[in-house]
């Protein structure tokens, strides 16, 4: 897609990074890491800034994710994976 000279706002590495997934991805140990190899303080602040974001896709993740929610489910707050914000109902 990056092949293309039209313009496009925002660009796709623009547009993942807001991605609920990569957004998921991001706290994780290690991955800020990747992208920050010799900043572990800028690491550390970035990181302070992320909430922590739990998938409910069937698998051993789902089933740690419900454990944790329904031992502490006033931490939590559930959202639809709709990019956007937008509602169902338009």
């Amino acid at each position: 897609m990056e092949r293309f000279r039209a313009v496009k706002c925002p660009d796709i590495s623009a547009h993942l990074a807001g991605t609920k997934k990569v957004q998921q991805v991001l706290p994780r140990p290690g991955v800020l890491d990747r992208f920050f190899p010799d900043q572990p303080q800028a690491v550390q602040q970035i990181r302070a800034t992320l909430a922590d974001l739990y998938t409910l896709d069937m698998g051993p993740e789902r089933d740690k994710t419900v454990s944790v929610a329904l031992s502490a489910a006033e931490r939590f707050v559930l959202k639809s994976q709709r990019e956007g914000g937008g509602t169902a109902g338009g």
